[in-house]
């Protein structure tokens, strides 16, 4: 169907800033981000591309699982928990150059600057 209507909203700089950072996150437009919301869907972020390594490692040690002793195949599983909680769970440690950027952009923000 082709879009030939427009709509004209009004929001605050923190809004649209929202706005574009979860149509960012989502990876799709603000115009495509917004009109999904509309009609009721809920826009899911794009996940890492490490998401898809372990999903797909995770399938590929299940079809293995039949042919390991029982602890053969503990031992690969809890390694391979280990290195998803590790990517996604528990937490980094960030640089202190990063965090110093990070509380320069609080300091800026909370100033006006």
């Amino acid at each position: 169907m082709s879009k030939t209507e427009r709509l004209y909203v009004r929001v605050t700089p923190k809004e649209k800033e929202k706005i574009l950072h979860n149509a960012k996150v989502c990876g799709l437009s603000q115009s495509e981000y917004l009109r999904q919301l509309a009609v009721g869907y809920q826009p899911m972020p794009i996940l890492p591309h490490d998401f898809y390594v372990f999903h797909n490692e995770l399938y590929k040690l299940r079809r293995k699982l039949k042919d390991l002793n029982y602890e053969t195949a503990t031992a690969q599983v809890d390694e391979l928990i280990d290195r998803i909680n590790a990517k996604f769970i528990y937490p980094t440690k960030s640089k202190l150059s990063e965090i110093k950027e990070e509380v320069d952009k609080w300091q800026q923000s909370d100033s006006g600057l």
